[in-house]
């Protein structure tokens, strides 16, 4: 973040100065918001790293971060820790999918619907998890990961952090500063440099 204010205020209005102290304030307001991180401890196991998850509401668990799995992977003896405390039903299964498994053998096995996913502060609904032999990890695929926004693991610290400061989206304020003389407008890698003879702005472009 850059802003930087001068002392030389020759040509400028009330007028223009009022929306350049706005658009700052925007700017502000929008970046504390978004650099809020949610900090996950995690639990390392060798040289894995995993996240604990709450599962419909019942049991955590710790889940393997894994990009390269497309979904949720549950293992059948949660399953049936899931049935018996009633927060898995019969009509929570659907269609069978086959799933290359990390021995690299394939298995053909039930997919189910969880309710709720609850990763830190983030709940997800209505979540779809295959289902593989027991004995194997818990899996966090991409049908999770994908939908966490910008998130890191802090492998010094072994926590996952979620939230962290990313550009804007095409919900940020689209506000200009029109001092009377027109400001420059500057690209610096994907961020926009709006200067004034008042002060000089930098925000996602």
């Amino acid at each position: 973040m850059l802003l930087s204010f001068t002392h030389n205020t020759k040509g400028m209005t009330v007028k223009t100065l009022t929306k350049a102290i706005i658009a700052a304030v925007a700017v502000f307001t929008w970046l504390a918001s978004s650099a809020i991180a949610e900090n996950i401890p995690l639990t390392t196991y060798g040289s894995t790293m995993m996240a604990p998850v709450h599962i419909n509401g019942v049991i955590t668990l710790n889940f393997v971060l894994d990009t390269g799995a497309s979904t949720v992977i549950l293992t059948e003896d949660v399953i049936g820790t899931l049935l018996r405390a009633g927060s898995l039903q019969k009509s929570d299964f659907i269609a069978s999918q086959t799933y290359t498994l990390a021995n690299g053998t394939q298995h053909t096995g039930a997919q189910v619907v969880l309710r709720t996913l609850k990763l830190g502060t983030r709940v997800f609904t209505n979540v779809v998890a295959g289902v593989v032999p027991a004995g194997g990890n818990l899996l966090l695929g991409q049908n999770i990961l994908g939908n966490l926004g910008v998130w890191s693991i802090d492998n010094h610290r072994q926590i996952l952090i979620i939230g962290k400061l990313q550009k804007a989206t095409s919900t940020f304020p689209s506000f200009l500063i029109e001092p009377e003389d027109s400001p420059h407008i500057t690209p610096l890698s994907g961020w926009v440099l709006l200067r004034t003879n008042v002060l000089s702005i930098v925000y996602p472009a």
